[in-house]
């Protein structure tokens, strides 16, 4: 049971990275992993559609067989996504300082976490689930022989594992980045500002950009693309960041180093 539940997870999450690329490319005209991990994989899509799944198939068997109706599978799915994007998102700002999306420009939203629209379109992608891809996939799955099964589920599962660990990785490190980057421009400045006394503020602005844009192409190179890559697909830093304005700053630099080809 645990590893046909865990297929589904990984099915559902590669659909939901496709649905979230391509939406991608037709909202921003660029290709771009949409995704938490460097996989194909949203697991935030995997988790909700698993958990819709699970709910119905336990509320069927323990009522005697009793299906439920569209109505009720469509309120499910809405509130359960309602939960889900709030704690993942809250759980991900704790955690990393950063948030993956953001619907503070769409109407009926709260903190961004969540919204009304987001949610409702989660409602019907549970009907979908329900009635349309669980179904196809649980046939074809049924097809497949157990011992089979458990060695796919295996594999996907170690696979999930190393792509969590190297996202997180890259994550955590990024923060030590930012920090040393920022201690750097401090003490650069400080250095400036002991030989320049007399020097305008705008002046000072100035220095402070050339410094950053030399010293962060020096860090930038020295960082793994994988790595580089994971940070990018950050929506933006907080403020718990030690310094996220620098945070987001050093974001758009890698984007243009990550442009020219790592040059």
């Amino acid at each position: 049971m645990i590893c046909r539940y865990f297929v589904f997870f990984i099915i559902f999450s590669v659909f939901g990275w496709i649905f979230e690329t391509v939406y991608g490319m037709l909202y921003t005209g660029e290709w771009e992993n949409r995704g938490f991990l460097y996989g194909p994989i949203c697991p935030i899509y995997g988790t909700g559609a698993v958990s819709i799944i699970a709910v119905c198939d336990i509320i069927t068997k323990a009522s005697g067989g009793y299906e439920l109706r569209w109505w009720q599978i469509f309120v499910i799915a809405f509130f359960g996504s309602f939960v889900l994007e709030y704690a993942t998102s809250l759980l991900l700002e704790k955690k990393f300082h950063a948030k993956w999306w953001d619907y503070s420009n769409l109407p009926l939203n709260i903190n961004g976490r969540v919204c009304l629209p987001a949610s409702f379109l989660f409602g019907v992608a549970g009907l979908l689930v329900i009635y349309l891809i669980y179904p196809a996939t649980n046939k074809l799955n049924s097809m497949i022989p157990q011992p089979f099964f458990e060695i796919v589920a295996l594999i996907f599962m170690m696979i999930f594992a190393i792509d969590a660990t190297l996202t997180i990785s890259a994550l955590t490190d990024f923060e030590k980045y930012i920090i040393d980057v920022s201690d750097a421009i401090d003490e650069h400045m400080e250095t400036f500002m002991e030989n320049l006394q007399e020097r305008r503020e705008e002046k000072l602005e100035e220095e402070r950009e050339r410094f950053f844009a030399e010293y962060a192409k020096h860090r930038l190179s020295g960082i793994g693309k994988v790595h580089l890559k994971a940070t990018l697909r950050v929506k933006s830093f907080l403020y718990k960041v030690p310094d996220a304005v620098l945070a987001n700053k050093y974001i758009e630099q890698a984007r243009e180093f990550i442009t020219r080809g790592f040059k």
